[in-house]
Order: C-alpha cells, then structure tokens, then sequence
C-alpha cells in the first residue's frame, strides 16, 4: 500500500488477522483502529477512541484465531475485549493493582488469558516457587487439538499448563531436576500435576508454535545483549 493516513502512522503496536484480511494497529495516542486490507489497498473500517482523559496506548494485541474478538491492553488500564463483526467495544476487564505483561484468546472457546507481573493469573492456588519467579510471562499461546494445554514463557522458562491436572501445592516438587530414566517415570510427572516447566533456555526471547508438533524457539545469550549497549550502561561503577 503506498499511501497510509495520517493516523496510521504512529504505531506502537500493529496486529494481522489470522486469515490476513483484517490489521489492528494502536496509536501512541490511545485510539485502535481497524482496518480492512484489499489488493493493493486498503479500507478503514473503525477506529476505537481513547477512554476520557486517558492517551496510554494500548501495547498489547490479541485476536481471537476466528477473527470475532479483539483484546487491548496498555501499561495500567484493565483490557478492553472488542467485537470485530459489530465493530463495537464488548466489555472491560477491570484493572489489577499490577500490569499486564501477556495475553490471548483460546481457539474455539474464545477464553482470554491475562498474566499480570506478579504472576498471577487467579488469586490463589500456585506454588510458592511459581511466585518467587522474578521474570513476568510474556508470550500465550494454545494447542488448538489439545485445549486443555496452555504454553507460555518468560526469559528463562517454557511452561505448559495442563488444565485437565491439579495444580501442584507448596510440598510438591515443582521443577523437575533430571529427566526421566524410564517409562514409569514419565507416567509419574505426567500426572504429578499441571505444570510442566523446562528452564535449560539461555534468554528466551520468542517461543511459539509453528505447527502441531514444531515449536520455534528464539534464544539470545545475555552477553550478546549486554556488549551491545552504550559504554555508560555497560560500565562497571563498582570494584575493579
């Protein structure tokens, strides 16, 4: 598309829908719009204002995988879920003491999962290791032929949920130190319960499903990162 409106061009987040003819994209002043894609073209179908006296953009996008519901979220407001077909704001989730650090829709029930920064996502029933994590979760993502699964991550953790197990308590052992060494064993931390955590990535930037049964993992050693700071950052202000 070689010409774009004026309001499209202060993106902070840009979104496509699963089939690609829709694009969400979130202004830095608060407002979301819609947009249809043509060949070549485009049409603008809605744009969503800003609540009153608010401009926080709205820095995470979530559409469900049938194209009907939009969730936004910026830094402090609670998420707003969108009806794509009536083009209509369908309800606010209210806001949490803490943000919002990742969120999706689940295919075919259209649930939306929220992960706040405390690492939270109910008020009560996750192991006391769970909450001593000091990296927020930052991508969702599903198994649509195994709804009962949820995959997220943060930095240095890849977890599935398995919703059809109970959640682990505090005298559980969360984390599984070695892998197992036979068949009963595998049965066993199957159905120990629902968590399911691997923690060998070095920085974990972007972890997703490519197909049923290939997941992409992008990794970036912290060193890479560090060295490619300004001096002043990287600086060693105390010791020798």
């Amino acid at each position: 598309v070689s010409k774009m409106p004026a309001f499209l061009r202060s993106a902070v987040q840009i979104l496509f829908s699963e089939d690609s003819t829709k694009l969400f994209v979130a202004s830095n002043q608060g407002s979301l719009h819609i947009v249809r894609l043509l060949e070549g073209s485009f049409k603008h179908l809605h744009t969503f204002q800003a609540q009153s006296g608010t401009v926080e953009s709205m820095c995470l996008l979530k559409v469900s995988p049938d194209g009907n519901w939009l969730a936004a979220s910026g830094t402090s407001a609670g998420v707003h879920v969108c009806n794509v077909k009536r083009l209509k704001l369908h309800c606010t989730v209210p806001a949490y003491n803490f943000p919002v650090t990742a969120l999706a829709i689940a295919p075919k029930t259209n649930n939306l999962v929220i992960a706040h920064s405390d690492q939270q996502t109910q008020k009560q029933g996750f192991h006391y290791l769970w909450l001593q994590r000091d990296t927020p979760i930052t991508h969702i993502s599903f198994q649509p032929k195994r709804p009962m699964h949820t995959l997220l991550h943060d930095a240095y953790m890849f977890c599935i949920i398995d919703k059809s197990l109970p959640l682990p308590n505090d005298k559980t052992l969360l984390y599984n130190p070695l892998p197992p060494t036979n068949e009963s064993d595998v049965i066993r931390k199957r159905t120990a319960h629902a968590f399911k955590i691997s923690k060998i990535h070095k920085p974990l930037l972007s972890m997703d499903l490519l197909d049923e049964r290939t997941l992409v993992a992008v990794e970036r050693p912290l060193d890479d990162i560090i060295a490619q700071l300004p001096p002043p950052i990287k600086k060693k202000k105390f010791g020798t």
